[in-house]
């Protein structure tokens, strides 16, 4: 066999064999999940410092104040008041100017299921709440990384699926179901360092379809020693605030997710097709 014939039979294994390296490469879930806790094992009580951008354009600043897995606080400070949003466990609560507007979180508060996990089993149980499936099926790249898909293909950009870093575990895209099966609200995390000790992301876009909802950057991360007693007590926030009464509007939320999604059903049954 000459020289040429033989490069050319080797090309032709490595092409053939492309497929089985890649797949051969893919970190199985149970793996990856529990690198995605292991990163955050130590972070248990932290707080961001973000600057949060609404979908009608409202900025304003937003602290979060974390006590993991089950507990968190949000308060987001726009020029026309304040929006409290509170769990604890599995109660929740939401206030908007002073006044109760929800008793159920948002699904827009979904970017922080992530960081919220300190073992596998967290981990697992938080894909069976956004119902995705427990098993890695593809590789894509995310510049300048390679995720590992959780739950779904590259193909199927709108079906459940969690991407984290091939190397270092964390999470840089989150696709979550809405109400509406046409509309999906998908998370992406970027400019990740370890700038404050742990992985994580300078920036998190919110999007509900194509649209984008949320954007937040994060400016400071600080890990708390202790919190403030009553700081994740939503029942005790339902009972201190005024009730509205049943003749009165309930306080409009600046990113309510129901007007958000009508508005973007609305939307696209107004797309006239070529």
């Amino acid at each position: 066999m000459s020289r040429v014939s033989a490069a050319v039979a080797i090309v032709c294994l490595l092409i053939g064999a492309g497929p089985l390296v890649s797949k051969a490469s893919i970190t199985p879930a149970p793996r990856a999940l529990a690198g995605l806790a292991k990163n955050y094992r130590g972070l248990n009580q932290f707080k961001l410092i973000m600057t949060t951008q609404l979908a009608d354009g409202r900025q304003g600043s937003e602290e979060v104040y974390i006590v993991a897995p089950g507990r968190f606080r949000a308060v987001l400070r726009l020029l026309g008041g304040a929006q409290v949003v509170v769990r604890n466990k599995d109660r929740a609560a939401v206030a908007w100017r002073g006044k109760l507007a929800a008793k159920k979180l948002s699904p827009l508060t979904a970017y922080l299921a992530p960081f919220m996990c300190r073992t596998a089993k967290q981990a697992q149980a938080m894909l069976k709440g956004f119902g995705i499936r427990p098993q890695s099926l593809g590789l894509e790249l995310v510049r300048p990384r390679i995720a590992v898909i959780i739950g779904a293909t590259a193909h199927n950009p709108s079906a459940p699926q969690l991407w984290l870093d091939k190397d270092n575990f964390f999470p840089l895209r989150l696709v979550v179901p809405t109400q509406n099966p046409e509309l999906v609200l998908t998370v992406r995390y970027e400019g990740y360092s370890r700038a404050w000790g742990w992985w994580l992301p300078r920036r998190i876009t919110v999007r509900l379809g194509n649209r984008i909802v949320r954007r937040m950057e994060i400016t400071s991360v600080a890990q708390m020693t202790r919190t403030p007693p009553g700081l994740f007590n939503a029942a005790k926030m339902i009972d201190d605030l005024p009730r509205l009464r049943n003749r009165d509007r309930p306080p409009r939320l600046p990113d309510d997710f129901r007007r958000l999604l009508r508005e973007q059903q609305i939307r696209l049954e107004t797309i006239v097709p070529r």
